[in-house]
Parts: C-alpha cells; structure tokens; sequence
C-alpha cells in the first residue's frame, strides 16, 4: 500500500501516523489504519484488518476525478482500472472502465 501511494504521489512521505493493535493471543497486528503525508499536498490512507474482510482496492482521487485499482498486489486475472471523472456543476459524471491483462 505504501508503495502504490508513493508511485501516485511522485514523492516520499514526509509524515506518517497510524493507530492499530495486535492480537492479544498471536502478537500480530489485527487492525491498523493510517495516514502518509507527501511534501506535495497528497494524503494516502491505509487499513488493514485480520479480524473482517477488506479490499485490496487501491483508489487515487484528484481534481480530475478517482481511479479505483481493485487488485494492486497480486492479479490472478485481468483487473480493471476504473475512472469516476468529476462532472463540471451541471453534467452527470461520466465512468469508463480500463481492462489491465
């Protein structure tokens, strides 16, 4: 997760801040979320859970719109990279879907 937020931020995270704990019987860490800054105004947020099921989706959103990678990791199939274009104040937004191999 840290990695795909610094390849969409072009930059290296000048502060960090999390909060999470771990399992009381495995010592291993069963929930976490936090924050990375970068000097040039990105924010990325990160989650993980042992405990309930989460995505492996990884989103980028600026003034242009999202793009949402649901598989970042490790695609065992095509995955798709969908973009939610931002409307100008009266138009419907618009959403196309790009097919990775």
């Amino acid at each position: 997760m840290v990695n795909a937020c610094n390849h969409f931020s072009d930059a290296v995270p000048s502060r960090v801040s999390a909060i999470g704990y771990r399992h009381p019987v495995f010592d291993t860490i069963h929930r976490l979320y936090g924050t990375i800054e970068y000097p040039n105004g990105v924010v990325g947020i990160a989650e993980t859970s042992q405990q309930a099921s989460f995505v492996h989706e990884t989103n980028a959103a600026g003034h242009l719109g999202r793009l949402r990678l649901p598989v970042p990791l490790s695609a065992e199939h095509d995955a798709g990279i969908t973009h939610d274009a931002v409307p100008p104040p009266a138009i419907v937004a618009e959403r196309t879907v790009h097919h990775v191999p």
